[in-house]
Parts: C-alpha cells; sequence; structure tokens
C-alpha cells in the first residue's frame, strides 16, 4: 500500500471518530477540520505523482466553469454597488476548492484494486461505529448524548457524533458498502 493510499484509508475510516481529536470544536466542525485538512494533504501527495491516468471530466469542468462565473459575477457587482469584498462568499468557494481537491486527488490515486480496500476498511469502521451503537444500547455509554435538546423525547441511539439523525444517515451509508464484502458476516451487518 502506497503512503497516499494509506492517507486515504486513515482519512476515510478515521472520519466518524475524527472529532475525538478536536475536543473544543463541537463534533461538527471537529469532522470538517478532519476532512479539510486531510483534502489538502492527500492533494498535495498527489503533485508528486500519480498511480492511474487521469481522465477528463467534462460535466465537471462545466459545473466547475458554471459556479466560477457566477460567483465572479456576484463578486465584482457586490465590490461595484457596495465598495466592500464580499468575504462570506470565500467559505463556499473554499469548499468548492476542497471537493476539487479531492476528486484530483482521488483520480490519481485510486485503483480498482484499492477501491475494493478502501470499501473493506470503511465497512470495518462501521462495524465500530455498530458496535458503539449497541453499547449504548445497553446504556454502557458514558461519553455521547443526544445534543438535540430541542426534541420532546431524548433518543439514547445517538452514535459517536451525539445525534440520531446523523447516525442514521451514517448508517443508510454503510449499508452499500456492507452489502458489497462478500462474506456473510456483512450480510448480517446490513440486516443489523
Amino acid at each position: 500500500m502506497s503512503l497516499r493510499e494509506l492517507g486515504w484509508c486513515i482519512f476515510l475510516a478515521g472520519l466518524p471518530f475524527a472529532h475525538l481529536l478536536f475536543r473544543p470544536l463541537d463534533p461538527w466542525h471537529g469532522q470538517a477540520l478532519w476532512a479539510q485538512g486531510w483534502c489538502l494533504v492527500l492533494f498535495a501527495m498527489s503533485l508528486g505523482g500519480s498511480t492511474t491516468p487521469h481522465r477528463p471530466n467534462r460535466p465537471l469542468a462545466c459545473f466547475v466553469a458554471w459556479i466560477g462565473l457566477i460567483s465572479l459575477s456576484v463578486w465584482m457587482k457586490t465590490i461595484l454597488e457596495h465598495k466592500v469584498y464580499p468575504l462570506p462568499m470565500l467559505q463556499g468557494l473554499m469548499h468548492l476548492v476542497l471537493l476539487l481537491m479531492a476528486y484530483g486527488s482521488a483520480m490519481t490515486t485510486w485503483t480498482p484494486a484499492f477501491l475494493a480496500r478502501l470499501l473493506r476498511i470503511m465497512a470495518w469502521t462501521g462495524v465500530v461505529v455498530m458496535g458503539y451503537c449497541g453499547l449504548q444500547v445497553a446504556q454502557l455509554d458514558q461519553f455521547f448524548q443526544n445534543l438535540d435538546f430541542s426534541v420532546a423525547t431524548v433518543d439514547q441511539l445517538v452514535g459517536t457524533v451525539g445525534n440520531p439523525s446523523h447516525l442514521a444517515v451514517q448508517l443508510a451509508c454503510l449499508l452499500p458498502l456492507f452489502l458489497l464484502q462478500p462474506s456473510k458476516m456483512w450480510k448480517g451487518c446490513a440486516v443489523v
């Protein structure tokens, strides 16, 4: 496994637990910091060489040109009308740039064999998250509680982020990973 492949494995498999490294931040910003940092690192590493040929992606190119031209137009109109720089626009553009960096890095690193390995590692991360959910159902979890106090009933099953809705989305995203794995154990994880 190359260093870039290892980086992708650490990035994606560590994402559900990333906020534990950034305790002063809330869980969502901790995970965002993890993702943004890894996108930058992986893109920098991908600039050093590629293992797969980069194929042109015309729809993505059109989307980036469209977003870029609209943003440039709004930027210019705001400067002309209000005589200030619209700095809040830069946050959205930075997210687009980070997504493009992750895409570029993936296109220069991922091979079919590596993708199968990466999906298996991410599936094992899902098993760990489901095991942690089992601790919560058994009321053995001391660390994570429901962070949404606006609801009348408090759900005890909140995952590692503290939000039952986010846990539901995470488990739904893990379902295809479980179904892709060949053994029957993974089908059992899909049922759970």
